[in-house]
């Protein structure tokens, strides 16, 4: 009697690429099952190419979350290494980074960091985040 009617897809505006010395971060879609694409963005850092959704990103750049996790593999995480606690892995493996820098850190063991983001580079990429659609 009621049916749904599924509402044309508006293809989001486009988003300029990010730059920085050792990272690319690019806005891209994410194909679901049986469902829409989901905004994301696609962080690559030399041979490594790593896919998180936006929202999460977007959490990132605004001071809403501490960490965004890849939304396919590989498992990678954005996060900053100070805000790990004493005696966890990140914080043994990467305590030598800057307190206030942000790392691309793959799921390996030891942990390693794809890249690193601080300083300037690090407020440049949180504010094109915080500006992301979707």
């Amino acid at each position: 009697m009621f049916g749904f009617r599924r509402r044309p897809t508006v293809p989001p505006a486009p988003v300029v690429p990010w730059q920085g010395a050792a990272v690319r971060a690019e806005f891209a879609l994410l194909p679901v099952e049986r469902r829409r694409d989901v905004p994301s963005v696609v962080l690559a850092a030399g041979g490594v190419r790593v896919q998180l959704h936006a929202s999460d990103v977007r959490a990132v750049g605004r001071g809403r979350a501490g960490i965004a996790e890849s939304a396919v593999p590989p498992l990678a995480f954005l996060c900053r290494p100070g805000a790990a606690g004493p005696g966890s892995a990140m914080h043994d493996d990467l305590g030598h980074l800057p307190s206030d820098s942000w790392a691309l850190v793959l799921d390996d063991a030891p942990l390693v960091a794809a890249a690193v983001l601080d300083g300037a580079e690090a407020a440049s990429f949180l504010a094109w985040a915080a500006d992301l659609p979707g």
